[in-house]
C-alpha cells in the first residue's frame, strides 16, 4: 500500500517500537508507523495515527501477495512489533492528509479508535507466527519421529 512520505520522525529503528508508539500517541501524533519483518518472506504493516489515536492499519504479506486491513491488520501489526527481525519507520503527516487517506481507503479504518492503553490490552505477550499461519491458511509443519528424537538428543538411535 502506498502512503505519502511526510516528515521522518524515525527511520530504521529496530528496538522498543511499542514504546516509541506510546510516546507518539501521548504527543497527539498524526502520521503512521510502518514495520517490516522477515518471517515467511517479507511482511509490511502500517498503523495510522490521527491526533494520538490509532485509526487504521494494513498488513501485507509481500511474498504471498496478500493484504489484510483494519482490526485484523492491527492484530498482525502488534504481533510484528514483538518480532526480533524488525525495522520500523515513522512519518508525520498533517491531519488533513490522514483524513484523505481514510476517505479513499475506508477498508483500512477501525470500527473504533484506539488509545495506547487499549492497544496494550490486545497486544500479544510475545511474537508468534500463528497470525501469518491463520491469514495465509498455512498449516504448521507436523513434527516427524526424527524431529522428536532430535529434540531429545536421541537422533542417532
Amino acid at each position: 500500500m502506498n502512503l505519502p512520505i511526510g516528515e521522518a520522525v524515525f527511520e530504521h529503528e529496530y528496538a522498543e517500537i511499542l514504546k516509541r508508539i506510546r510516546d507518539l500517541m501521548a504527543q497527539k501524533f498524526s502520521g503512521y508507523v510502518c514495520v517490516t519483518i522477515s518471517n515467511n518472506g517479507i511482511e509490511d504493516a502500517a498503523l495510522i495515527l490521527r491526533e494520538g489515536k490509532a485509526v487504521a492499519a494494513f498488513y501485507e504479506f509481500l511474498s504471498f501477495n496478500k493484504v489484510v486491513f483494519a482490526e485484523t491488520a492491527l492484530e498482525g501489526f502488534l504481533n510484528a512489533c514483538l518480532c526480533k527481525n524488525i525495522v520500523a519507520d515513522c512519518y508525520r503527516l498533517a491531519k488533513h492528509q490522514i483524513d484523505l487517506i481514510l476517505a479513499f481507503n475506508e477498508h483500512l479504518k477501525f470500527k473504533k479508535e484506539y488509545n495506547f492503553v487499549q492497544l496494550e490490552r490486545i497486544k500479544p505477550k510475545k511474537y508468534s507466527t500463528k497470525f501469518a499461519e491463520q491469514v495465509l491458511n498455512v498449516k504448521p509443519q507436523e513434527e516427524t519421529r526424527i524431529d522428536v528424537l532430535r529434540r531429545f538428543g536421541l537422533e542417532k538411535l
